[in-house]
């Protein structure tokens, strides 16, 4: 469904990059530490923002890109895919 979806506006498409499990030598499953932060891969995104007059804002990520997103920006933690505002991405990997 989500691979399919074309975002509107200021809005953008991502794939949670989920991290692999710890565990311990004996084979013991650590629990996930609480972090706040999320990776995941744009899939595609919108057009851009729009000014007040019409003009439009491209958005700075771009379908490919790896992005460092808040964990509570993503609600529905249960799917593989979120849909989110350009607003809630706090970084892109590797884009200088």
């Amino acid at each position: 469904m989500f691979e399919s979806l074309h975002p509107l506006y200021d809005r953008i498409v991502i794939k949670k990059q989920i991290a692999p499990e710890k565990k311990t030598a004996s084979g013991l499953l650590l629990p996930e530490a609480e972090t706040v932060l999320l990776r995941a891969t744009v899939v595609r995104v919108g057009e851009g923002r729009r000014k007040e007059d019409g003009s439009l804002i491209p958005l700075r990520v771009k379908a490919g890109d790896v992005v460092i997103v808040g964990k509570y920006a993503v609600m529905n933690s249960d799917n593989e895919y979120a849909v989110i505002k350009e607003d809630d991405v706090l970084g892109i990997e590797g884009n200088e």
